[in-house]
């Protein structure tokens, strides 16, 4: 398995998004994961 992650930084200043990319070596078949939100604030 391979997993990648792509960040791309965006029209606003100081905000990237992150996209992650996992596929099979074997089968060929890969998925892409877009969060599309911001992560949670840990205190």
């Amino acid at each position: 398995m391979i997993l990648k992650r792509l960040q791309v930084k965006t029209g606003q200043e100081n905000l990237r998004t992150n996209t992650y990319f996992v596929c099979d070596e074997n089968t060929k078949e890969a998925m892409v994961i877009d969060p599309g939100r911001r992560a949670r604030k840990n205190d």
